[in-house]
């Protein structure tokens, strides 16, 4: 068992996305299934979040009409687990430093038309979230050995594996995202990575243009897979070696309370998924 080499490793968790409304079980299954198994093997853990200031939220695609949220009750019940620093900023902000929106979805996107222009709107803002709740560590003073990106808006079913973790404190190629919900690409949800590849899924916001520009549809899912690859096999040395921990299970909570009914088995190959595999551009 690797776990006894995270004694006094420093471990990031870096809080991404909208912080909506949490329960206590919602707060609990952090700890229960994230926090408390790194400390049990003598880990360090601090946490970074980064949200967007709203008092209420809206998003068709959810079922999430005008919810009413409690940003400062959600982050005192995050204090009450963890160490954690934390920023807020105004939505307008990311709106105009990363607009406008056309610059991303001029190929299409994944999402139905129906939900245009929202969806692909909160990608750009999720993604920008984790570029700035990232940007936290470096105003602390040890860098962490290793860093796992969540959202606050889940409940956890399953624990982390810590040798997982352990293995990204020691292996600067190491990522390691859930087999689920792929899309054809990697699940963009959690994510335990080293420092060195940290850098990587925090900050690709920065090339997202460039991606579409080489023609290609915003999609969430995929365009982690391309950067993935694509630092692999270019600029990371050693190699960037992206592995499974599908035992880490959770659901997304609406705004209003509701979890999101999600699908953890392996689900058959779809055809979007063969032609990624076969190197089919998609």
């Amino acid at each position: 068992m690797r776990a006894d080499l995270l004694q006094d490793k420093r471990i990031a968790i870096v809080f991404f996305g909208l912080v909506k409304n949490m329960s206590d079980g919602q707060a609990e299954s952090y700890n229960d299934h994230v926090v408390q198994p790194l400390r049990d093997v003598g880990a360090i853990v601090h946490g970074y979040l980064h949200t967007h200031k709203v008092e209420t939220f809206t998003n068709a695609r959810n079922g999430e009409k005008c919810e009413a949220i409690d940003q400062d009750a959600t982050i005192t019940r995050i204090r009450r687990i963890l160490p954690l620093e934390t920023m807020k900023t105004d939505p307008s902000d990311t709106d105009t430093a990363y607009g406008p929106l056309e610059r991303y979805t001029k190929n299409g996107c994944q999402w139905h038309a129906r939900f245009l222009p929202t969806t692909p709107l909160y990608y750009i803002r999720q993604l920008h979230s984790v570029m700035l709740s990232f940007s936290l560590i470096k105003c602390d003073e040890c860098v962490p050995d290793a860093v796992i990106f969540l959202r606050p808006d889940v409940m956890f079913h399953t624990s982390i594996c810590v040798n997982d973790v352990a293995d990204a404190c020691n292996a600067s190629g190491c990522f390691l995202t859930p087999a689920w919900n792929k899309f054809g690409g990697l699940n963009d949800r959690f994510a335990i990575t080293s420092w060195q590849v940290a850098h990587i899924y925090a900050n690709r916001l920065v090339d997202l243009e460039q991606h579409v520009e080489q023609g290609f549809k915003l999609h969430a899912e995929r365009y982690l897979r391309r950067i993935v690859e694509r630092y692999a096999r270019t600029v990371h040395e050693p190699p960037l070696a992206q592995r499974d921990c599908s035992h880490v299970t959770f659901s997304r909570v609406r705004g209003n309370g509701k979890p999101k009914k999600e699908r953890f088995d392996d689900a058959p190959e779809t055809k979007v998924e063969f032609m990624c595999r076969c190197g089919i551009r998609v």
